[in-house]
Formats: C-alpha cells, sequence, structure tokens
C-alpha cells in the first residue's frame, strides 16, 4: 500500500514538473496487486484519491497537478500573491520570516496566513493516514511526500498565555508513523544548484529536515537534491526487497500483553529497521448481519473474506440531472456448492459512493436472497450476481460495495473506480462498454435483476477470460447531447487489438443512421469472434465517430483475454 502526499503548497511553480515525473514513475512501476492513494497538501483540490488498483486514475489526477509558489515562505518581489498586505507590510514581512511566530510585534503574529500557507499540513497528513494504515495487517505501508518541504517554527504561542510551548506535530507525527508500522519516504525537488542556499530567506533550502526524521525514525530514506526518477526507484526497489519476520506467542494466552521486540544480525555492515513494540489487536465482538456489511466498506481497502468482483456502468437519465449506475456484484462461495440441490443464501448488502474530497455521495442498502433452479444444481460451482441501481451526478467515484452472506456466515468488500460522464454535455458520446455472455456449462444464479432492467438489456457479465467456444459480445449506448440531432450518420468501428504488440487482430465497422428518437440515444452490440483470436491478452475499442458537424469521435476500451484452451 502506497500512499502519496505531493505539496502544491511549499514548492515553487517551477518544480511542477519534477514532482509530477516523480510521482508517475513511482506509480507505474508498482505491480497489479499494489494499491496506490494520494493526496495533494492544498486539500481543496481534486487531487485526492482513495486506494486504488487503477494506475489510469491515478495517473491522470498526477496529471493535473500544478505546485504553487509559497506565499509566505518565498516572498521575492511576488507581492500580488499577499492579500490585502501593502508592500510596505510585504518589506515588514520579509523582515519577520526568522522571527517565532508569536513574536511581539511581527506582522506574521497578527496576519491570518492559514488560508494561504499552512506548513503544518504534511506533518498531519502524515499522523492522519498513518493513523488509518494501522488497521491494514498484512500488507507492507509505505507513505510518500514529494514537494520542497516547508518552514516551521518548533514553537507555538500556548492558549491565553504569553510564552511559548514546544510544538509536538512532528513527534506526534513520528508515533503514529512507527505505531502504524508505516515506512516513510521523502523526496525533496529542489534544485541542486541553489544547493547552498539556507536560511529563512532562501529561495530553495533544506527544507526536508523534519520529514528526514521521520524517514530516519521509520525505516525509510529522504533524498535530498537527487533526481526523482531516481529517488521514486529507490522507494519501489526498499519496498521490493524486505524481510517479514513474525513469532507466536507460545503458549498462547486469552488476553495478550504487549510484548517488547528486539531485531539484531551478526552480518557486518547491515542496518536493521522493525519494529519496537508488540500491541495486540482487541478482540472485535461479534455483529448482526447488516452492521458487518456496512464495516466491510469502512477500510481502506476491501476485506477478503469473500470472494467477490463487481462491474458498474452508467447510462443517462433524460430529463434527470442524476445518471443511471447498473451495478453487478459477484460473489464466489466454493463450499456452497456442496449440497447445491438446497442452496439459498440471505444477503446484506451495503453500497457506498463516494467522491474524492467531498466524501460519500450516495448510499443504498439491500436486503435481498438467492435460490438456485434445483434442475441447475449439479452445474452450480459456488458463483451468483446481486444486481443493484444507484443514481449519481456526473464525476468521478469509488464505488464500495460490502457483503455480508448467511450461508457461510462470512462478509467481504469489493470496491471499483467509476467515472460517471455528463453525456448531455457532448455532441455524441459512448457509455463504457458491458460484456454479454451465453453460459451452457454452468448455472449463476441472479438477485434482483428486475432493478436494472429498465436500463440495460441483460444482467453484465464480469468474466474478461474466455475460451475459444465461448459466445460473448460487447454493448455500449450511443448517445446524441442536449444540442446534439436526433438522427444522424455516424460511423461505429470495434477494433481489437493484442495487448502486448499493439497489432490490429481484427476490426468491424457499420456505417449507419442512428435514429436517436426523443431519448437521443440508441443501442450498439458486437458479437466478440472469440474462434478466431489465437490464446493472448487482447483489447477491444469501440468508437463513435459523427459525420456531420465538428462534434469529436467518443471512444471506450475494454480489456480481455482468451485461454490457452
Amino acid at each position: 500500500m502506497v500512499f502519496l502526499i505531493l505539496d502544491d503548497a511549499n514548492a515553487l511553480r517551477s518544480r511542477t514538473a519534477f514532482i509530477k515525473e516523480a510521482a508517475q514513475r513511482l506509480v507505474k512501476r508498482l505491480t497489479p496487486e499494489d494499491w496506490v492513494g494520494m493526496v495533494w497538501v492544498n486539500q481543496s483540490r481534486g487531487g485526492a484519491r482513495e486506494f486504488t488498483r487503477d494506475r489510469e486514475s491515478v495517473l491522470q489526477a498526477i496529471d493535473q497537478f500544478s505546485a504553487q509558489e509559497s506565499q509566505v515562505e518565498r516572498w521575492f518581489g511576488h507581492d500580488d500573491l499577499t492579500p490585502g498586505l501593502t508592500q510596505s507590510d510585504s518589506r515588514q514581512m520579509k523582515d519577520d520570516l526568522g522571527a517565532p511566530v508569536g513574536e511581539e510585534g511581527s506582522l506574521a503574529a497578527r496576519a491570518n496566513l492559514s488560508g494561504i500557507y499552512d506548513a503544518e499540513r504534511p506533518l498531519r497528513m502524515i499522523r492522519d493516514v498513518s493513523n488509518q494504515l494501522s488497521a491494514i495487517q498484512a500488507r507492507r505501508r509505505v507513505v510518500v511526500y514529494i514537494g520542497q518541504g516547508a518552514l516551521r517554527t518548533h514553537f507555538q504561542l500556548a492558549p491565553g498565555r504569553d510564552k511559548q510551548v514546544p510544538d509536538l506535530l512532528l513527534p506526534r507525527a513520528i508515533a503514529a508513523a512507527k505505531d502504524a508500522n508505516v515506512t516513510f519516504y521523502a523526496i525533496d525537488v529542489s534544485d541542486p544548484a541553489n544547493r547552498q542556499s539556507s536560511g529563512p530567506r532562501a529561495k530553495e533550502g533544506p527544507r526536508i529536515s523534519e520529514l528526514a526524521s521521520i524517514s530516519t525514525s521509520t525505516g525509510g530514506t529522504a533524498s535530498t537534491y537527487s533526481n526523482p526518477v531516481e529517488a521514486a526507484d529507490r522507494v519501489v526497489s526498499d519496498s521490493s526487497r524486505y524481510y517479514l519476520v513474525g513469532y507466536v506467542a507460545e503458549p498462547p494466552k486469552a488476553k495478550e500483553a504487549p510484548r517488547r521486540i528486539e531485531v539484531r544480525t551478526t552480518r557486518a555492515g547491515v542496518g536493521l529497521f522493525a519494529q519496537k513494540a508488540y500491541i495486540p489487536i482487541p478482540h472485535e465482538p461479534s455483529l448482526p448481519p447488516r452492521a458487518e456489511a456496512v464495516r466491510a466498506v469502512r477500510d481502506l481497502i476491501p476485506k477478503n473474506d469473500l470472494g467477490m468482483r463487481a462491474f458498474a456502468v452508467a447510462f443517462a437519465e433524460r430529463g434527470q440531472k442524476k445518471q443511471a449506475v447498473a451495478l453487478a456484484v459477484e460473489v464466489t462461495v466454493p463450499e456452497a456448492s456442496v449440497g447445491a440441490a438446497n442452496f439459498v443464501d440471505d444477503i446484506e448488502m451495503t453500497l457506498v459512493a463516494a467522491a474524492p474530497v467531498s466524501g460519500v455521495r450516495a448510499t443504498e442498502t439491500v436486503t435481498t436472497h438467492v435460490a438456485l433452479d434445483e434442475t441447475k444444481a449439479r452445474a452450480f460451482e459456488g458463483r451468483y450476481v446481486i444486481c443493484a441501481r444507484i443514481d449519481l451526478d456526473p464525476g468521478q467515484y469509488q464505488l464500495r460495495v460490502g457483503l455480508r452472506s448467511a450461508k457461510v456466515g462470512r462478509s467481504g468488500s469489493v470496491y471499483l473506480d467509476l467515472n460517471v460522464p455528463n453525456f448531455a454535455a457532448q455532441s455524441v458520446s459512448l457509455s463504457d462498454l458491458a460484456l454479454g455472455q451465453t453460459v451452457a456449462r454452468a448455472s449463476v444464479p441472479v438477485g434482483r435483476r428486475h432493478v436494472i432492467a429498465q436500463i440495460m438489456p441483460f444482467v453484465p457479465s464480469l468474466t474478461r477470460d474466455f475460451n475459444a467456444t465461448d459466445n460473448a459480445w460487447a454493448y455500449a449506448r450511443v448517445y446524441s447531447g442536449a444540442r446534439g440531432p436526433e438522427a444522424a450518420v455516424v460511423v461505429v468501428q470495434a477494433t481489437i487489438e493484442q495487448h502486448d504488440s499493439g497489432e490490429i487482430a481484427w476490426t468491424s465497422r457499420q456505417t449507419y443512421l442512428v435514429d436517436f428518437g426523443k431519448r437521443k440515444e440508441s443501442d450498439y452490440r458486437v458479437d466478440l469472434p472469440l474462434a478466431s483470436l489465437p490464446p493472448g491478452s487482447y483489447r477491444l475499442r469501440v468508437e463513435a465517430d459523427p459525420q456531420s458537424g465538428n462534434a469529436m469521435p467518443a471512444h471506450r476500451d475494454l480489456d480481455f483475454r482468451i485461454a490457452n484452451k
């Protein structure tokens, strides 16, 4: 689990490209099993991402990043960046930068600077993220700061008093990171040409000394004036080469006590960083089924006690501000295939839609059951699908689904990233691609099929691995925008290319008059030529190109695989 903190508040605008380059390098080198989350120091911006495996979503957010020159510490002729202050005030502020914030007569003591500059926010983020990561077990947890650091006073004015007291934010951030077993890295993107600059009036200088102390305490490193890409590579390298050493207390006790841990090595020249203490996890009391489903969506990453996967696709709802999202959740419980003739499962499901920065935007709770037709019991593989619908405003979301199965007495969750388009804003647009499949070899019960029947004509298949004998198709809906035509000639082209080489393996091109009608939408379906494709990984692209006006083409992609047999 890698969490990125990109500092746009305390870094010069000229270092934007270096921050983006380091962050993109790190994300691109992560494996498919890694989770990555992100936030920008200036939280009013849209750089926040929940932990996800969707690399493209994170890379797109990084691409929008822009550093802002520090508006207090780095005043060098930028008086226009200090709202409400005169030039003489600005000159006075420059003279006060080296003084403690609480010093009497200092302009900094009288100005409310929190809105334009907050040097403490990175430390608060490290503390808060570490506290959240402490709940995650059995994963390496890494927090990476990329920026130039900030110059802070190490004292604050005691409330109601005239004397200063030590600032405890740094030791608390270190304590939180150590307690959560978080490894912290700091990547300084300052220009090496300014290496000799120092002091409070330096345009660029060694600002990450505090962050470096967190790295030292947690087993990470701080890279100062280094190549940002090489620093990012070191984070990945360190996280790919480490030992996990553990022990089991013997004899086991009903109530474990905290224990001190010391790890040593006899190898010369080898340094060790290790957890210093073991603190037992408190026993959690059993919860009612619905509460279990709710708890399953509260963690930073999904709970994998149940085999789950999900697919969601958004469709336009004409005349409505919100778009309709159809959701299919597949649950796998292999042990339930035993005695399948009597298979019935009672389900408690919770659906949460969270948007970056703004948080939870919609929730849905479902109580239902699935039952297996006795005539299909022999082909039952312990899989079933639950359908749901949720209406959302256009925007970027993380959908979290928590589910509790009464059949096996366990709960689990699955998270997926979803972009809900504003279909009305484009002349011609496409929904995401959904796959349909005719399955004869296995029986998959479906619960709540009727919920999505009004917005799509079939239950989407979550399978992306096919055999050459399978029958599958791709489906999308073509839309004409609010000012688009009711009828138009549109060329819709489906292309399948080999994922690794990019070579075109198959193309289908259709030119026809799309009758959008009053609803300004039309269905599109294309059968996948699975039998004619050799085994391998592929990408399907569907593109709708209007042949009139200045409308831009719209396209959607979907990856799939054909097995060797």
